[in-house]
């Protein structure tokens, strides 16, 4: 653990002894301080692993460098050889899948249980830019890759029914291999982050494009089912309402559209 890590960890304890007062007027001295660091260090989130752990051996995910911070954290957790390409530049993507397809080449054994993914953002929440999904999806085909969207900027703002990025290009969903979102943003339903499973014709772009089989095993044993609770029926109840406003008026998105414009064109 990093020292300045420690000590916010220390500063934490110090505020739980204060608040509820365990001891009265006692604050920790720095010889204390040194001695809980060293009696309690919690493991990390993310242990460290080196290059050559076998579990990096299976998955290579190449993603864009302006991805936001959950992406990364995860893509870190998924412990995966993990290879950055520069925002939105296909030239640069196409590269970094022109030198796998060589060490493919070089281990045809070994490239056939590597799994090869693509990971952007419908909406980059860092940049506001749109991914170019199609010339994506031509990289996809080319490369014999499988594209994995995040869309919980790009749902509920981009198409003409607000289906996402999908819709904004007119790219059929199927191509897609994994498509995630969460409830944060245009359906305002915040509890957890939740991938939108569902089918229904408002959201039927942000489904898991896989077998019935594979999408069962998703929802079971991902982390993100495991160690997550449930919406409370408060904001399950608004979010069913924030897609049925979304499927009974879709002027809404012409009108979000047209207000986005007037606020890029203020601010020039």
């Amino acid at each position: 653990m990093a020292s300045g890590q420690q000590w916010v960890l220390v500063e934490m304890v110090q505020a739980f002894y204060e608040t509820y007062k365990l001891h009265e007027t006692y604050r920790l001295t720095e010889k204390e301080k040194e001695d809980l660091i060293e009696e309690w260090q919690p493991e990390p989130l993310v242990p460290p692993v080196s290059k050559d752990h076998p579990s990096l051996s299976y998955d290579v995910v190449t993603g864009d460098e302006a991805a936001c911070f959950s992406i990364q954290k995860g893509l870190q957790a998924s412990r995966s050889f993990i290879k950055y390409f520069k925002h939105n530049d296909m030239e640069d993507l196409e590269r970094l899948l022109k030198e796998q397809e060589l060490e493919d080449h070089k281990n045809p054994r070994k490239a056939r249980v590597t799994r090869k993914f693509i990971v952007v953002e419908g909406l980059y929440i860092n940049t506001a830019d749109i991914c170019p999904l199609p010339e994506l999806l031509k990289l996809k085909y080319k490369y014999k890759v499988r594209i994995f969207l995040e869309e919980s900027m790009s749902f509920g703002v981009l198409g003409e029914h607000g289906r996402g990025v999908t819709e904004h290009f007119g790219v059929n969903v199927d191509d897609i291999d994994l498509i995630s979102a969460n409830m944060e943003n245009a359906v305002a339903a915040k509890q957890t982050n939740k991938c939108l499973y569902t089918k229904s014709k408002v959201i039927k772009s942000m489904t898991i494009a896989y077998s019935d089989r594979r999408e069962i095993h998703d929802r079971l044993s991902g982390q993100g089912y495991c160690f997550s609770a449930s919406l409370p029926p408060m904001l399950a109840a608004a979010a069913i309402e924030a897609l049925n406003i979304m499927e009974e008026d879709p002027d809404i998105f012409t009108v979000l559209r047209e207000k986005c414009k007037q606020v890029y064109t203020e601010l020039q």
